[in-house]
């Protein structure tokens, strides 16, 4: 009786343990990573370390950069993520149960709110870090999950929530793991392809400003959300219907060629100026030359 009741404790205390992690990543992840900008019916998500605030009218859209309270002690490259010893609780957190089926798994992913899609971006994410760093090949029910989870729009911002901006997840960004991410996204090239042709240049205006700021530490947050979007365009860029076409028309809005249409639409509603602008377009200049730096 005694074991019986010291295992039901661990249990409920692994549990609490799980639900409280969660709870605080999703709060952070929301709150202090991304802003979900909402107008018309684009769903983008903002970059690392960024937060929006919506005015009241749909058509004026003000943009604020602020600065998270948590983020003086937590920089990026020094700290784990919001999940804390994210590596030490992999078995007990991120795991899915016994009792939960592959196709059950399957579902979920395929129909996940944002928040909901972020909890399986980061269990599913560790199981195919998992899977590249001891070179193996990852499971065909993770890749039909992933699959599931790009097919949507919730679905993908809550995956590139956790995978772009997570220190566990750099694996990922290795040449097996990007052959993961290659085939989720060829499989469902929309909603991936806007959402990541917003994120290079959200994340490099982001970078630009928390650099003017003086704010080393949350640029390289900007920076890391960048460089992996950039990996990843440049495995997608002949591959991917419509990419290409969606990085020349961005960096033409950019440039000040275009002043009207899609792309010089996005870069008003977010009030980018002159600097920002001119780093986005010089980093769809080096994507679109393969220049890789």
């Amino acid at each position: 009786i005694r074991t019986t009741e010291v295992s039901e404790q661990q249990r409920f205390s692994t549990e609490l343990r799980q639900d409280d992690a969660m709870k605080r990543f999703s709060t952070f992840s929301l709150v202090c990573l991304f802003g979900s900008v909402l107008a018309s019916h684009d769903m983008a998500f903002a970059p690392l370390r960024f937060m929006t605030m919506l005015s009241a009218e749909p058509n004026s859209v003000s943009v604020h950069p602020l600065r998270c309270m948590p983020l003086r002690s937590m920089p990026l490259a020094t700290t784990r993520s919001p999940i804390d010893n994210l590596g030490r609780e992999r078995s007990m957190m991120l795991k899915m149960s016994d009792t939960d089926s592959v196709d059950k798994a399957i579902k979920k992913a395929s129909s996940a709110s944002f928040s909901e899609a972020q909890g399986v971006g980061i269990r599913l994410g560790t199981t195919l870090v998992e899977s590249v760093e001891g070179n193996q090949e990852a499971g065909d029910s993770s890749k039909e999950e992933l699959r599931a989870l790009l097919s949507h729009s919730d679905g993908a911002r809550g995956w590139w929530v956790t995978s772009l901006t997570m220190q566990e997840m750099e694996p990922l960004y290795s040449e097996k793991g990007l052959q993961l991410m290659v085939d989720g996204v060829l499989s469902n090239p929309d909603p991936n392809r806007k959402l990541l042709v917003m994120n290079i240049a959200m994340s490099t205006a982001t970078a630009v400003y928390w650099r003017q700021e003086g704010e080393k530490e949350n640029a390289e947050g900007a920076l890391l959300t960048q460089r992996r979007t950039a990996t990843l365009l440049r495995s997608l860029l002949r591959s991917l219907p419509g990419l290409e076409a969606s990085l020349v028309a961005l960096k033409a809005a950019a440039d000040g060629e275009v002043t009207e249409g899609e792309w010089a639409t996005f870069l008003q509603r977010w009030n980018y100026g002159d600097a920002q602008r001119a780093a986005i377009a010089h980093q769809l200049d080096l994507l679109l030359t393969g220049t890789n730096k």
